[in-house]
């Protein structure tokens, strides 16, 4: 499975005045670049349109990347849609997810969002420093899931 960064695909983006994201596929792995603030319309935008990759991937394990290095926080109502997303995701398969962080308010954002998912794993297993180390082990992790 190749890694490299140069191989992601783009599928969608979105935009609004306060945020922005893309999302881009490269064999079983999706990666979400996500940065300002996300609001509720367009944090439904994004996960439509998450979903509709995921069950097109959803034949076999897959992982998920969020660098969300550019991310300042999340509206409320978006937080609870981000919840709805980690579920649903796991039940089409992803096999592990990773999260790249800067901000100290979506790292509390995503920390909550797994204790209210009942996500055993701690915040520290799943953020990277970099987007590379954090797509590497995901990768991992699916090839793992299929052998």
């Amino acid at each position: 499975m190749n890694t490299d960064l140069t191989h992601f695909s783009l599928h969608h983006e979105g935009r609004d005045r306060f945020g922005s994201y893309r999302l881009s596929v490269s064999g079983q792995l999706v990666l979400a670049n996500l940065s300002g603030v996300l609001g509720e319309s367009l944090i439904n935008q994004y996960a439509d349109e998450l979903f509709k990759i995921a069950e097109q991937l959803k034949i076999k394990p897959w992982g998920f990347v969020c660098d969300a290095m550019g991310l300042e926080g999340a509206a409320q109502l978006s937080v609870d849609t981000l919840k709805e997303i980690y579920s649903r995701c796991s039940q089409l398969q992803c096999v592990r997810s990773a999260y790249c962080l800067q901000s100290p308010l979506a790292r509390a954002q995503i920390e909550a969002l797994m204790h209210n998912a009942n996500i055993e794993r701690s915040i520290d297993e799943c953020t990277f420093d970099n987007v590379q180390n954090a797509i590497d082990a995901v990768a991992q992790s699916v090839q793992e899931s299929t052998a």
